[in-house]
């Protein structure tokens, strides 16, 4: 049983560091935002796009980037919610075996 804790225990960590990972990389994220500065922006400039054709190639570029990034965002926020679904869970192993732990000993 001990090994069995041991093992839930280490997996704790590595998911709490990874967790640590993510939230830095979100405060990293949403610092970036507020320094943000929509005045800076300047509109596209298409001075390539000499036709129809052409334009349809960049606009068509660009929603599949647009896409691939919010599939990509999709993806990181399952893939937190199942490792705060497995954290929570682990956590709750580790509190019944350690309940179980001091019954055995008492």
């Amino acid at each position: 049983m001990c090994e069995e804790t041991d093992s839930i225990t280490a997996t704790l960590d590595v998911l709490e560091e990874h967790l640590d990972h993510v939230d830095t990389k979100i405060t990293q994220i949403q610092a970036e935002i507020k320094a943000f500065d929509l005045e800076a922006v300047q509109p596209p400039r298409f001075k390539g796009l000499n036709n129809v054709d052409n334009a349809r190639a960049t606009l068509k570029t660009f929603f599949m980037v647009l896409l691939d990034l919010n599939v990509y965002k999709k993806d990181l926020e399952n893939q937190l919610i199942e490792q705060s679904e497995q954290m929570l869970d682990l956590q709750s192993k580790v509190s019944i075996l350690s309940e179980t732990s001091s019954l055995t000993d008492a």
